[in-house]
């Protein structure tokens, strides 16, 4: 399989783990509190990359520190804020302006780094959104001040995904977000002070599965995976197809939750879906000329 191929799957990998996730994290907050949760996530997550931790390899030791800490802070602060619109927005509103990082990373590229915006990309970012109107259930678009909360969400993520491609090409995946799980932890840490919750040990022992699937295949395998895969496939292309995971989170919602898919959500999923092959396709048919 040629590396871009295996960039392209690695990335629909990481779109499906981060989907679930959303399904699997419902279940574990019938036990434990957002940032209670966010904190048993990434002691876990810290468990299982500190033994690759000590093995040598010949990365920037500098910007996995000083870039895994950045991006720490980048998630942390998008934790925080995520958690304050939470019980303010509703939730198809936040999945859909969250989401919108499709948008934000090639315009930030542009205006940053002057990289262009191919038609094929802008048309492909179309269906793309059209199919998260769909899928978010957001036939309306009006937005007010609270929503503005969630497009720095939005801001935060595409950052992320930007900063990755840019600085993180020569960094280890495991070491760099080794770093930043150390910053996340602290921030949950306040977060739980901050809100007053009380997490127990029966509570985490009860909410055990969920914590090893967020803290070791989302946390681990797909962050690890997303800076992998990110050392040769551009932010666009991979904003496109992480935006999958809308789509995941409503399949795994309908499989492991028993909820209900309608009309306009399958055919949502059907036009991110036809957005993302658009993209790759693209990309492969300019790397054959």
């Amino acid at each position: 399989m040629k590396r871009e191929n295996f960039d392209d799957l690695g990335m629909l990998i990481v779109a499906i783990l981060f989907g679930c996730a959303f399904a699997v994290q419902s279940i574990g907050s019938k036990y434990l509190q957002p940032f209670s949760f966010n904190l048993g996530k990434y002691a876990i997550a810290i468990v299982c990359a500190l033994p690759f931790m000590f093995r040598k390899t010949k990365t920037n030791k500098r910007n996995e520190i000083l870039f895994g800490l950045l991006i720490g802070l980048i998630l942390g602060i998008f934790s925080f804020l995520q958690q304050f619109a939470a019980d303010k927005v509703a939730s198809g509103k936040i999945g859909f302006i969250t989401a919108m990082y499709i948008v934000e990373v090639p315009i930030i590229n542009f205006a940053l780094f002057k990289k262009k915006i191919n038609v094929q990309t802008i048309i492909s970012v179309i269906f793309a959104i059209a199919g998260l109107i769909l899928l978010c259930d957001m036939t309306s678009l009006q937005l007010n001040p609270i929503d503005l909360v969630v497009v720095a969400c939005s801001l935060l993520l595409a950052m992320q995904i930007i900063i990755i491609e840019k600085y993180c090409s020569k960094c280890d995946p495991i070491k760099l977000n080794f770093y930043g799980y150390i910053v996340i932890i602290i921030m949950d840490i306040i977060g739980i002070i901050v809100m007053g919750e009380k997490p127990t040990l029966l509570a985490y022992k009860q909410c055990l599965f969920p914590l090893i699937y967020v803290g070791f295949a989302c946390a681990v395998v797909a962050c690890s995976l997303q800076v992998f895969c990110q050392k040769t496939l551009e932010a666009t292309t991979a904003s496109l197809i992480m935006s999958l995971e809308s789509v995941f989170s409503v399949i795994a919602g309908y499989l492991i939750l028993n909820e209900s898919l309608s009309k306009l959500e399958l055919l949502g999923c059907v036009l991110m879906f036809i957005g993302v092959v658009m993209c790759v396709t693209a990309k492969q048919n300019k790397k054959s000329k």
